[in-house]
């Protein structure tokens, strides 16, 4: 008995597979006859399938146009992304070549500014003078002196205290004091400053003093003459400590008719400069000074080298 309602429900299932089976198959016969049926009509009356795929074009396009829309819209989202995706990049990628040409271009300035100041430099001649140095000048941010630099050389270069330092257009200092690898160079407008100078074409001897100001001042002149408004300033070479005929600057006058000197060089604003082994030929003073310590030997071969 309790087989019974089993065997009913297995006969209902296999006996809806096998109706489920026949309608597929009659399905597949289905469509392929209309297909058939509409692959024959379209043979026989060509125009009537053309005016039924016209209807059926026309009821569907606007139904096709809603649904579209919103994909045609999501896709021109999707280009804009892209698109804003791209100039990001592109934006990031020129503004790191920006940054490489900005470099470049100030290294390049920076090189070109060094050149002109090198070019200068190296046109500018000092006279006859033993061995000469070039280096580029330290920012300084202070010490005993007001108006002084450092250099980038020093003992170790075979510097010692006192060489004259000129720049590109004249005289513009001498060392003060040396380290191994660096030095300090005093300017002609520090206080402590005195150099040796002499005046226009008449070679009026006086000193310039520096004055912690721009132009320094001429002083203890060795005539009565009064020095030409715009006469060239030069060094006198008097003490041995400068070379002779190093250019200065220029004669110029204050309201209170102390006479200044307008410098070549601008000393604020130095890059490169060079310093100046000076050392005067002392042979004829030596000698000199045997001849007349010792007049019994003034007809020996000593005197005989000096004619």
């Amino acid at each position: 008995m309790e087989d019974h309602p089993r065997r009913i429900g297995e006969m209902l299932d296999e006996g809806l597979r096998t109706a489920a089976r026949a309608a597929r198959r009659m399905a597949y016969v289905g469509f392929a006859l209309l297909a058939f049926g509409f692959v024959l009509v379209g043979k026989i009356d060509a125009r009537l399938v053309d005016h039924v795929r016209a209807l059926i074009a026309d009821i569907t396009a606007p139904a096709l146009d809603v649904f579209s829309y919103p994909l045609s819209v999501a896709d021109d989202l999707l280009q804009d992304l892209k698109g804003f995706s791209n100039l990001r990049e592109e934006n990031r990628r020129l503004r790191e070549e920006n940054a490489r040409l900005t470099q470049l271009r100030l290294a390049a300035h920076r090189l070109q500014q060094e050149n002109a100041s090198l070019r200068r430099l190296m046109r500018f001649d000092p006279g006859p003078v033993t061995r000469s140095i070039s280096t580029r000048v330290i920012a300084d941010t202070g010490g005993v002196f007001a108006r002084s630099v450092m250099v980038h050389v020093g003992k170790a270069h075979g510097l010692r205290r006192g060489l004259a330092v000129i720049g590109s257009t004249g005289l513009v200092g001498r060392v003060q004091s040396l380290g191994k690898e660096a030095a300090r160079v005093l300017l002609i407008t520090d206080l402590n400053s005195k150099v040796p100078v002499a005046i226009g074409e008449g070679r009026l001897r006086a000193i310039m003093a520096g004055k912690n100001r721009p132009y320094p001042a001429l002083e203890f002149f060795t005539s009565e003459r009064a020095p030409t408004l715009g006469a060239l300033v030069v060094t006198s070479g008097d003490g041995g400590v400068f070379p002779p005929d190093l250019p200065v600057g220029r004669v110029i006058a204050t309201d209170r008719d102390q006479w200044r000197v307008a410098l070549n060089s601008d000393l604020a604003r130095l890059e490169f400069v060079r310093l100046l082994r000076y050392d005067p030929d002392r042979r004829i003073e030596e000698a000199g000074d045997l001849i007349l310590s010792d007049p019994a030997r003034a007809g020996t071969d000593d005197a005989a080298d000096l004619r």
